[in-house]
Parts: structure tokens; sequence; C-alpha cells
């Protein structure tokens, strides 16, 4: 069959201006591009209008809030509608009744001049009843049936079952026929019930149980089209014992209506039925048939022991007002028996839907140039309302003088410009259009519409002042500023570029004019005695197709000097003084010492003050200072005067911007930023005082959007209109910053405005999150390795402590007797067996011992204690000196030989020599004469030295002192004999009665200070050119002593103080 034969046009012509109804009929599953209707032709248009104007004609589906817009499309210039796509009516429409598809067609008409301009011409709605094809088969519920029925039963006797259904519509599409397919005749069929729903299997024959207790065949369902559809189910009947009578309902259809707003779980309607058998063959049930849909079950619910039908789910009118299903009622018979009734449900409309507005804007877009006609077409508004009757009656307002509704049909108007458009009026206009339906109460809703007025050059530039005076002075260069021309434009964009001309080119000999910026500048050098004035015409001229200008006068005055720079020798004023006096007594003259002595000069005659140098305001705006005038008198008289000088202002200083300046000139302005808006502020100032130092602040190009104004006075930036997405980029807008002056300074400066779009501000987002993190961690890792580092510092400090104070606790206050005379050895021996041994001392037997050494000169032991023959060790040490090289020292440096003056000292732990077994002491002391003893030590009690026997601390070391310790001490030359001897005292943690030693040095000198022990024959290895007394290797005499008792308590020793032989 061919689709576009099956078309059938049915339309109704009620003239151009009213919508127009157009039915079109079309067969489902067509391919694409399937042909429809010619909307031209169907509407007679192209019969009715000529060919001229039917060619300005242009067609259009208005999508806007239509569900099928895009399964068409037409064409533009010829009207010819088409399908897009297949269309599967079963999938679009659920109702077996027609199903019907709305479009509404707009067309519009192209102005004559300006094929871009569109007027609506008309628009209608049209209709397509898609028509069923015979594209499915008829199906039952189920494949298979298993039924009962007692053997009893008489013949006639009806099992009812669902019957099949068939998708498709139409007298031929649907199930016609049925047929039994059995291998006898037991059985036959019965037409469906009354609502389609229910194929009735009727017994032929008296059933016997014994004879055959099972049945099967099969039913066949077909449909009426070509070629005929078929489908079946397969029934299985078992016979069972007898269940005599059958449930009867009271009504075999049930009616009922109600509102769309009724609550779920309302009862809506209740069936009863009733059986004459008794127990459970009379207990009657209820429950859908298996015909009903799933729709209803889901929207229903039937009590199956009442029979109450309730509401399950809210229904809504406008997608559901009727339903239809049976209810069935059964026994509870071993061989049910059943029934069944139909129900019918109406819902009824209520007012609970608003009006559901579209607005599909003309082809030209909402953009309006502002010349535009009036009742130029806009938009077209179609409202619609689900709701029916008066509720779906919709009426519309729109609340803008600009424009007006035009109705079209119900629901359906144009949107048209009613009065003439200002863009410097208004830029954009916002228009709210409010829909109304007429149910009670009433329901509206209200959508807005925006229309942009594009610009027109319709505006004139209009200069800041018509007239403009200026000053120049003579001989001035060629190109110096002379002043400035502002003109501004209403318009914006091109329209509002403005260029500066001078109108005659007789006057450009003199002056020249910068198009841009206006301003005006000297093209020759000015002589005042030959033309003293200057009076011509500037022009301002638009960037418009059509060019619009206006004109200003400038008037230009020759000046020949500035006052405040003012020439040397210039008269400031004069001095006046009366003296009554005759002769000498009244000839006056002026003193000349004043403090503006290099400023002024003063004439002592006749009291003239003139300038010596050029005066600057800026610097110094007055001169206060006494003048005193003096006669020649005998003796002269003086009289004194104030004289005050002010400095007037001229206008020499040109205005300084503070911003924008060359390192802060840029300023970021959002996309959302509103109109009125300030974005920045011009700062600027002038040296200059009162006219001349008044500002004005002025754009002279770079806006070239129109987006942005300046208040002149303050220099503020201001958003002057909506900005969007085609706005967004960098501006550098030239800004003039003038001063009231004459002749009028200005100052050019450049401020780069960036307007945002949303995706650079999300990159400067992701921008600065990325900065922030990177920070983050960078002061991290900064924070980590200060911690380290400083964790390393502190270590090593601690270890340098421990290293210092193990020095520390390792010197003990050693006396150290280096020389003493051989008779002293000799009187120390006498009567003692002199034991050689080089086992150590004991520490435990040898606890404490004083040594004490006869003062410089001694001969003898006298004043020495000698060790008692009782002692029971004798000692020989021998201390082996090391190999040492001396470094050079100056004469004060040199070594005496006679020992170290008084100081505390700690001593590294030497390696080699003889080693003893000593107590640690705390301070080494020295007493000696002919050697320097520093003065707090003179006189000086000792602090008390005990400790507790627990307390010892045993060290073994060295008997050698290392040389460079001793060094670091302050020597002094000292001429004393070469035998000394010197007081010793070594501080004991334990004993009250130390004893006392005197060891002497044998055969020869030994010197206490210099400490170079060397081995014999080793004086060769001494580098110096100084002399000095380096002792060989020496053997320590023996030493006999008897320890004290051990003292186990703590022992008070008595302040000891430094001098002669001090002893205890």
């Amino acid at each position: 069959m061919n689709p576009r034969n099956y078309c059938i046009l049915l339309f109704c012509i009620y003239g151009l201006a009213s919508a127009t109804d157009i039915v079109y009929n079309l067969l489902e599953e067509q391919p694409p591009r399937t042909f429809v209707g010619n909307v031209a032709d169907d509407t007679n248009l192209r019969s009715t209008l000529n060919e001229s104007d039917f060619n300005r004609l242009q067609f259009e589906i208005l999508k806007e809030g239509s569900k099928y817009a895009d399964w068409f499309t037409i064409d533009i210039k010829r009207g010819q509608l088409e399908t897009s796509e297949v269309i599967d009516r079963e999938n679009v429409c659920t109702s077996p009744q027609s199903c019907i598809l709305g479009l509404d067609i707009a067309i519009y008409q192209e102005d004559k001049v300006n094929s871009l301009i569109l007027d609506l011409y008309q628009a209608f709605r049209i209709q397509i009843i898609l028509d069923d094809l015979n594209d499915n088969e008829p199906s039952f519920p189920k494949s298979e049936l298993s039924l009962t029925v007692p053997e009893s039963s008489e013949i006639g006797y009806v099992l009812f079952i669902s019957s099949a259904d068939d998708p498709d519509s139409g007298e031929n599409n649907g199930v016609s026929t049925y047929e039994l397919v059995a291998d006898d005749d037991t059985f036959s069929l019965q037409t469906p019930g009354i609502d389609g729903g229910n194929l009735g299997i009727v017994v032929n024959k008296n059933l016997d149980r014994e004879t055959q207790k099972f049945y099967r065949f099969r039913v066949v369902a077909k449909d009426g089209g070509i070629p005929i559809r078929s489908g079946s189910v397969l029934i299985n009947v078992t016979l069972l014992d007898t269940n005599d009578n059958s449930p009867i309902f009271e009504h075999l259809e049930y009616a009922v209506s109600f509102p769309e707003n009724t609550p779920v779980g309302t009862t809506v309607l209740k069936v009863t039925a009733n059986d004459k058998d008794i127990g459970e063959n009379g207990e009657v049930l209820y429950r859908f048939s298996a015909r009903a849909s799933d729709k209803v079950k889901h929207i229903f619910d039937v009590n199956d022991i009442s029979g109450e039908i309730t509401l399950k789910k809210e229904i809504d009118y406008e997608k559901d007002q009727y339903f239809q299903f049976t209810v069935e009622a059964y026994d509870k018979g071993a061989s049910s028996n059943k029934a069944q009734s139909i129900v019918i449900v109406t819902i009824t409309d209520e007012n609970d839907n608003s009006p559901e507005i579209h607005i599909n804007i003309s082809p030209g877009g909402s953009e309006i140039l502002e010349p535009a006609e009036v009742d130029r077409y806009i938009a077209y508004v179609d409202a619609q309302d689900p709701d029916s009757g008066e509720n779906g009656t919709v009426t519309c307002t729109i609340n803008s003088d600009y424009f007006r509704l035009e109705s079209i049909n119900t629901g359906m108007y144009k949107v048209k410009l009613n009065k003439l458009l200002d863009r410097e009026t208004v830029e954009v206009h916002n228009i709210n259009i409010i829909c109304s339906d007429n149910g009670k109460p009433k329901r509206s809703n209200t959508t807005m519409l925006s229309i942009r007025v594009l610009d027109i050059n319709d505006k004139f530039p209009v200069f800041n002042q018509s007239n403009y005076d200026m000053n120049v002075h003579e001989n001035n260069k060629i190109g110096d500023v002379i002043g400035m021309v502002t003109a501004t434009d209403d318009d914006i964009g091109e329209h509002a570029l403005l260029s500066y001309h001078i109108e005659h080119s007789f006057e450009e000999e003199y002056f020249r004019i910068n198009q841009n910026t206006g301003l005006l500048s000297a093209n020759s050098v000015f002589d005042r005695e030959e033309r003293a004035f200057y009076e011509f015409k500037v022009i301002a001229k638009d960037s418009g197709q059509i060019i619009h200008s206006s004109s200003a006068t400038v008037r230009v005055r020759i000046v020949d000097k500035n006052d405040e720079e003012t020439q040397l020798g210039t008269e400031v004023g004069n001095v006046t003084v009366v003296d009554h006096d005759t002769g000498a007594n009244g000839e006056v003259s002026f003193l000349q010492d004043f403090p503006y002595d290099g400023v002024f000069v003063i004439d002592s005659a006749t009291g003239k003050i003139t300038t010596k140098k050029l005066l600057d305001r800026e610097t110094n705006a007055s001169y206060i200072f006494d003048l005193t005038a003096q006669d020649k008198g005998n003796p002269p008289l003086q009289s004194t005067t104030r004289i005050e000088i002010f400095v007037k202002d001229t206008n020499d200083n040109v205005p300084l911007v503070n911003f924008p300046t060359n390192r802060n000139n840029t300023v970021s302005v959002p996309q959302k930023t509103t109109i009125g808006t300030i974005i920045a502020r011009i700062s600027a100032t002038d040296l200059d005082e009162g006219v001349n130092a008044q500002l004005t602040y002025h754009i002279m190009q770079g806006d070239r959007r129109g987006i942005f104004r300046m208040n002149n006075l303050t220099g503020a930036m201001i958003v002057d209109k909506h900005i969007d997405e085609s706005d967004a980029g960098t501006y550098t807008v030239l800004i003039a910053v003038q001063d009231n002056g004459i002749p009028q300074q200005t100052t050019w400066t450049n401020l780069i405005l960036i307007i945002q779009d949303d995706n650079g501000r999300q990159n400067m987002i992701i921008a600065i999150a990325v900065a922030t993190v990177t920070f983050a961690l960078s002061v991290a890792m900064i924070l980590t390795i200060f911690v380290i580092r400083r964790r390393d510092v502190m270590r090593k400090k601690q270890k340098e402590l421990e290293v210092k104070s193990d020095k520390q606790n390792f010197v003990a206050g050693w006396l150290n007797c280096l020389s003493t005379s051989s008779k002293d050895i000799q009187k120390m021996n006498m009567g003692d067996k002199v034991k050689d041994t080089n086992k150590q001392m004991d520490y435990k037997t040898d606890t404490d011992m004083q040594l004490m050494v006869p003062d410089t000169g001694s001969t003898s032991s006298e004043d020495s204690k000698s060790i008692g023959p009782g002692s029971n060790q004798n000692l020989t040490k021998i201390d082996n000196n090391l190999n040492e090289k001396k470094e050079e020292m100056s004469p004060r440096e040199q070594d005496s030989g006679f020992g170290e003056s008084l100081e505390r000292r700690g001593l590294q732990e030497m390696k080699g020599g003889f080693h003893d077994e000593t107590q640690r002491s705390k301070t080494s002391y020295l007493d000696s004469r002919g050697v320097r003893i520093p003065s707090p030590y003179l006189d000086t009690s000792l602090p008390n030295r005990c400790w507790k026997k627990n307390d010892r601390q045993t060290y073994n070391r060295a008997i050698s002192f290392d040389d460079e310790v001793l060094r670091e001490r302050e020597r002094e030359k000292s001429n004393v004999p070469s035998f000394s001897s010197f007081n010793c005292r070594s501080i004991s943690d334990s004993g009250q009665n130390p004893n006392l030693f005197t060891i002497s040095e044998q055969k020869q000198p030994y010197g206490c200070h210099s400490l170079q022990r060397n081995p014999p024959n080793s004086n060769k290895s001494l580098n110096s050119k100084y002399s000095f007394r380096n002792p060989p290797r020496r053997d320590l005499p023996p030493i006999s002593a008897t320890p004290e008792p051990e003292v186990v308590e703590p022992c008070d020793y008595e302040p000891y103080s430094y001098g002669k032989n001090h002893t205890r």
C-alpha cells in the first residue's frame, strides 16, 4: 500500500490570520522521509499568494512544548511534512482507541528589504492520526491452562478462560475468531464475554470420570488482518467430583466515578456475589480476572473476602480518565466454580494543574535593532493546560508597555513590538508573560522573555564643553601640549568610537590634534607680538555607517611669560621709611642682613625689593622676614618691620597618577559583575593648588564595546552595561587625567581590564589550588630540613660538652715541684736506704701527700719536714721526657725556666711516661719567688676541698705535661739562681695531716717552667733563636713516704693562704 495514497487530508481554512487545523493519517512503522502532507498546498497558501510573496515564506515546526516535533521534519521553503524516524503505534499509544499526534506549525514571512527580519505570517496546529498496521499476532495470557470440571456437570456447563489480546487496533487487525482444535467433540467454544475478555469452553457430552478423567485440546485465536495472524493456548481439563453451583454477581456490570484527587486507600466500589452451595463450596472469594492489566492491579486493589475495591495509588486525570476491568468471584470447592463482572471506572477532572507556557523565539533571535518598526513579530507563545473544560481554558497577559500579545487561537499568541525601542534608555527588556486558566480557584503561571536591544548609530557626539579656552607660551616648541578636547557618544561599540579633527585646514598650520584622544598640540612656534589669539572649531565624528558629528570652539591665547617663574631682577615691592629728622639724622638706609639674602635683594637707598633667583611655589610658597632701617645719626636709630612675600601659583605641574602605575595597572573583572559596580578607582594628585589642582578623569580609548564609564570627578571606573560571554577578553583603556588650570595639564595612563569568563575563573581556582599545595609542600620540606639540621647541631654540641666535661673531670690539681737543691736531696735521704723500684704508687697506702719545697736560694731543708724513717716504701720515679719541637716565641713568651704563674688549668691525659695511681684533685697552686702571681690569688683563702671516701675517683696518668698547655699562660722573665725551690701543695680528698715531701733535683739545675724534658743528646732538636734552659733526662730520687691512717669521715681544712713557706 502506498503511504502517500493512504494519507487522508481534512482541513479547514479560517483565513490567514487565524489558526488552521489540518488532519493527516499516517500508517505506523513507515521508514524515515515518509511523506505526510504538504502544508503549503493543504492551506491553499500556494494558490492564494503570488509567487514573490510565497517565496518569502518560511515553514517551521514549533518544538518548544511538543512531544512529537522531533519525529517529523518540514521543508523550510516548500512546506512538505515528512517523518524523521520509524514510529511504532504500540509504543506511542497504549489505548486501543485512536492515536493522535499534535504538531504546531509556524509560517514566517521575510521582510521585503531585509530578509533576516521575519514576521509571523500564520500559526496553526495539525493532527496526525497514527493508523495501525497488523504487525502483531493475538496472544493469550498464558501458553497453557489447567482446568477442572465436576464429572456431574450437565451438558452446557461452561468453563471460562481469558480471551486472547491483540495490540493492533481496528476492525480487522484485532482478534476476530476463535477455534477449538481437539480429537473429539466433548467440548466446544462459546463467544467471549461482555468485555471481550472471557472465552467459554462448553461441555457437549455427559462426563464419566471412570471412563476418561483427563482431556487435552488447543484453542486458537485469529485476527482479521491481511495476512491473518493467530495465537493459541493449550487447555488441560481434569474431571472432579461434583460442586453443583457457581457464584452469581448481583450486577453483571458495575460503574463508578470519582475525582482525580481522591486519597489513596479510599474504597471506590464494592462488588457482591452469592453461591447456593453450602460449606466451602458456598464460600465466595474475589479477584481480578487474568485479563486485568498490570496497570489496573497497580492502581486498584480488591479485597478477596469483602469484594471492596480500594485505591492503591493517586490518579492523574491528565494521564488516565477511564478504566475497565473484570472481577471474578469463585468458591472454595474442590472443583472451584467462578463468575465474572465488568467494572467501569471514570475519573473526573479537578483544576490541579497550572498552565504550561512555551515560548518559541523568532528565527531572528531575541536581539532586536533599536529602530525596529512597531508590530514587529518577536515570539510565539503557546499556553496549554492539561485540565479539561474551563479548568483548561487559558488566557495570557504581558507586563510591558513596549510589547503586546496578539491572540491567534485559544492559548496561542504572538508577541509583537508595541512601540519604538531606545537602547540608550533600556538595553535589555525582561518581559513577564502571565497565563491563567478559568478554573475555580484560578491557577496561573509566569515565564520571562528577555529581549536585548541592539545599538544603531542614532546618537551624536557631545563635547563636555562647548568652548575651550587654552593658553600657550610664545617661543614654544613644536609638539608642546596645549590642551585636550573631550566628547562622548551614548552609543556603544564602533558607533561610540570617536575621532577628532580641526575644521579648517588653515588652522592646521598652527595646531595639531590627535584624532584618537583629542589632544591638542602646537604645530608651529608662536610669537605673541605677531599674533596673540587664535580661534577655531574642532569636530568629533563617530565611526558608524552613517557618520554623526558635532563641533566645539577652541580659543588659544598666546602668553609671553610664566608668572611663577619670575625673571631675575623682577621687582617684588617697595618699602618706604619716613624719618622726620634733618641732615644726616634723616638719611635712612636698610641693613642687608636678613635670612633670604640669596633670594631677594633690597636697595638700601630706595627700599625696592627685587628677586635674585627664580621662585618655585611648590618648594617655598611664602617668605616672611624682618627688615631693619637705620639712620646715619649719632647714635644711629633703627626701626624694624615684618615683610611677607607670597608666591602666586601657576599651573606648571602635571597631574601625578598613583594608580594605575607600570607595576600595578591590571584589574580582573568577573563576568557576573552587575551594572553600576565600581571595579577600579583612578588615583592622582597635583602639586599645584586651587583650580590648578582640580582634576578630572576621562576614558579616551580602549573600551571597544562600551562596557565601562568613568566618573569624571572621582575617577571611579564603573560597569555600564551587562557583561556576557562575548565580552570576555582584555581591554587596555587609555585614561586622561586633566587639571583645570591655564594652560591645562594632562597625564596619560593605561588601565588593563581583564573580563574573565567562567572557564578562566575555574582555571584560576585550579592554579591557586596547585600553588597552595606546592607552597605547603615546600614549607614542610624546609621545616623538615631545619629540624634535622638543628638536631644534628644539638647532637654535635652535646658531644662537645661531653668531651669537654671528660677533659675537665680528668684534670686534677697537681703540685709539681720540678726543681730542688742537692743538699735537700741528701738531707731528705739521710739515714735511709735508697730502694729503687718501678712499681706504681699504691693509692690505698699513698692516698694523700703534701710536698714542701724550700724557698728559692735555700741550700738546706731546714724549713722543710722530711719524711720519717718509718716509711715502708722507697719509690724511684723516672721521667722520660718527650722529644718535642718548640715553636718560636716572642721575648715575652720565652720560657723563664722558673715555672708558671698561679692558675687553674685542666690538663689532658698524656700517653706514655711514668704512671702514678693517685686521687683526683681539683686545683693546682704554685707559689714561687721571682715569678709574678696574679693578684686575685695573693693572700686568698682557698675553699675547703673535702670529699667522702666513697667519692674518690682513681686515674692512671703520666707524670708528663703538655707543653702547649703551659705555654698558653702568661710568662715573664725572671733572674733567679739556678737552684730554685717552691712551695707545693696538693689538695687531697682525705687525711687531715698531709705528708710533707722535699724533692730536689740531683746533680744539676732544673727549670720548672720550660718543661722541655728531652732525652740525652736531644738538644739538637731545638730550633729557636732564644736561649732556653732545656733540662736533660732527669731521674727522680727515691721518695719515702709513710701514709697517714685512712680517714673515713670527711675532713675539714682550714683556709690556706699563699705566702712564704705556708704549712699546716
